[in-house]
């Protein structure tokens, strides 16, 4: 008795696999081409947003040579502080040596 169950089970499973296998997939609606049928005013908002996104871009490629020309970096400005500064002590170092009579030698 078993064996003729597992035997329709097998059976039945088998069919039921191959059904599965054979079938085909469900059909996927093919969309169509893409076609522009955006207005003509949209369009040229857009050209004309991509103009002036343009002409900010220039302006910004304008002030960046200027500022490269025309100005030093922020970096140097600061190492030449920090240079000063050391000369600075330097300097007051040797005014206090020779006010004192200090000799740097020893």
């Amino acid at each position: 008795m078993c064996s003729n169950v597992n035997d329709v089970c097998s059976t039945w499973i088998s069919n039921k696999v191959l059904t599965f296998c054979s079938a085909e997939p469900p059909s996927i609606p093919v969309i169509s081409q893409f076609v522009d049928d955006t207005p003509v005013e949209l369009a040229e908002e857009i050209e004309h947003g991509k103009a002036l996104i343009l002409e900010k871009l220039d302006a910004l490629t304008e002030l960046r040579r200027k500022l490269r020309s025309e100005y030093v970096p922020l970096t140097v400005c600061t190492h030449l502080e920090q240079c000063i500064k050391e000369t600075q002590v330097g300097v007051q170092y040797i005014s206090l040596c020779t006010k004192y009579g200090y000799n740097r030698s020893g």
